[in-house]
Parts: C-alpha cells; structure tokens; sequence
C-alpha cells in the first residue's frame, strides 16, 4: 500500500499573526504533528494551494521551516491569496523521482514514484481569484503527461474546474476548463484521481468521468447555508471554525481510499470486546 497525505489552504501569516482569532501557524504545526505521529508511513504532503494569506515571503519560509522541523516531505501548488514570484523565492525546486527528496516543502511539476505520476497543476492568474487555465498551461500539461511513462496519474489543483453550488465559491472556479480537459483526455485511463483545495469544505463526486476529492483547510472552513450564500446579500462569504481536516490517501491495487483525519478534536477512545 502506498500512503500520501492532500491537506489545504493553510493560509499563513508573519509571526504569529491571526486569521478569523485562528493562528495558521499553530493549526499547520498541529497537522503536522498529527501526520508524523500517527501516519509517518506516508511519503510525501501535498497541499492544494492557499499557502499564504497575503502572499508573504516570511509565509513560504515559514512552511518551508515547519515541515523540516517535522521532517515531512511537502509539495506546495499555488491558490489565489498567494504570490507565485514570493513562493518560487522562498522555496526549492524539484521534477524527479521522490526517493531522491529531503525533508522540507519544496515546488514542483511533477515528481514520480516506481510507476505512478503526481502532477501539481497551476490554475492561478496574477490578476484574478477565479482560475485561469490557459492553452500555453495546457501544452506543459499534456508534455509532461506524454514524457512520463507511469500507469497511474494523480493530480493536485487549486480551483476546481466545476461548480459544487455554492455561489460565491463558484464564482472564482476555473473559467474555462476545456484546456484543462483538452490536456487530459488522451490520458484519462490512467489518470486515477484529482485533489482539489479552495473550497474550504470536505466534497467527493466524479468530474467528466475522473473522481475528485476536496477537502477543508487547516484554518477557517466555508459555511454551505444557502441564506449567507444570495449574491444580493453583499457578503463575499461566510466562514466558520467547523473542525479543520486533512486527508490521508492509501493507493492499494486497483483501490484508492481518502480518509479525512481531524487533527484538533479532543475525544475519547473506547474498547470494545466482542
């Protein structure tokens, strides 16, 4: 069984900075920590974009030092609140087999694993929060997609190219996602699963015939009742302190699970004998 982690929109700050009366960098920490000490057989993180708030330099590096401390493996992929030029400063680089990785947070492409291919893909435009996904971003796709030889496909990305009906949310999705699925579909057979951030809230379904996984952010989480969601309103959004997640992935076979994890819950264990 092979074992990975999709996590989201950890939307950090400088120092110790709140967001909604919620430290990011404490809530990352605590994942973090959840991760290392009940599932340090996973290979690598990948979050789905969101890093940072504001798009800060100290964020990026402050991501970076987190995961060294925990001595994870984390791949980043940009969101709209980030700045792509900070993150490309801040972070190290890397296209290749993940055997040959340290631990630390680090930006790539794509990485590889014996016959299996992550690709991070990036739906984001300097100029707008919805997603952007343009024919030149399509061209790199389908190059990589064709130059790697792996039997199954894994993608990472921010917005997702569907609407999930929530309407604000739905507002900053992918514009266009015909380029996306342009890309794609010669390679669909292969492709197992998309991980998708943005959306702030825990949703599973099937897009063009590809299953997708989205899961809530480590900070503040996106409210689904439909009164704080009319457009007429003036709100952007509502947000609240549901239990933040992140998922665990197990790829077995022909089988791929995602088991969402709350890392902050205090609870009770109890035993049970037959």
């Amino acid at each position: 069984m092979f074992k990975f982690i999709h996590m989201s929109d950890p939307h950090l700050l400088d120092g110790d900075a709140l967001l909604y009366g919620i430290s990011p960098k404490d809530r990352l920490e605590a994942c973090f920590k959840h991760i290392k000490i009940n599932h340090a057989d996973a290979a690598f993180v990948a979050i789905t974009g969101d890093i940072a708030e504001n798009g800060s330099h100290g964020a990026y590096c402050k991501v970076h030092d987190i995961a060294k401390k925990a001595e994870l493996i984390v791949f980043v992929i940009s969101g709209n609140h980030d700045n792509t030029s900070n993150m490309s400063l801040a972070l190290p680089k890397f296209n290749g087999n993940l055997n040959e990785l340290e631990s630390g947070a680090w930006m790539s492409s794509y990485i590889t694993h014996e016959d299996r291919a992550f690709i991070f893909i990036d739906t984001t435009s300097n100029n707008s929060d919805h997603g952007i996904f343009d024919h030149d971003k399509a061209d790199v796709l389908k190059y990589n997609l064709s130059s790697l030889s792996a039997q199954d496909i894994f993608l990472f990305m921010h917005h997702p190219p569907f609407k999930v009906g929530i309407p604000f949310m739905d507002m900053l999705c992918l514009i266009n996602h015909e380029p996306l699925y342009s890309a794609l579909a010669p390679f669909k057979s292969k492709i197992r699963h998309i991980f998708i951030g943005h959306l702030h809230k825990t949703i599973n379904g099937s897009w063009r015939g590809i299953p997708f996984s989205i899961i809530r952010s480590t900070v503040h989480q996106v409210s689904t009742g439909i009164n704080f969601h009319n457009l007429d309103t003036g709100y952007r959004a509502i947000v609240c302190d549901e239990t933040p997640e992140y998922s665990v992935i197990m790829v077995d076979g022909d089988k791929l699970v995602c088991n969402a994890e709350r890392f902050i819950e205090n609870f009770s264990t109890f035993l049970l004998y037959e």
